[in-house]
């Protein structure tokens, strides 16, 4: 009776020791868990802010290029005059040497 006695109090003690490692461990990843949860949302809120920022630099680079197409438009015009003047021109130097 007295070793059965010992070998149940044996077993508490272990279960008892097994019973706070199991609790620590649980206590650690819980921790570690919370952990990565804020790093998570970190890293949601820092990706939401790069699209934010990449967003705003497509729109200002569709910007861009809508002034470059219309500076383009605006430069073959005044090209286009340019070369009609001059053609004018020639046309009214000939008419005087002529």
């Amino acid at each position: 009776m007295l070793d059965r006695d010992r070998k149940l109090e044996s077993t508490k003690k272990y279960l008892s020791e097994m019973t706070i490692e199991r609790e620590a461990e649980r206590d650690e990843f819980q921790h570690t868990i919370e952990d990565l949860i804020v790093r998570c949302e970190d890293l949601k809120k820092e990706k939401e802010r790069s699209d934010k920022i990449v967003l705003q630099q497509k729109t200002e680079l569709e910007d861009m290029m809508e002034n470059l197409v219309a500076t383009n438009r605006l430069k073959d015009e005044i090209i286009r005059r340019s070369q009609s003047s001059e053609n004018e021109l020639k046309i009214a130097v000939d008419k005087v040497f002529i």
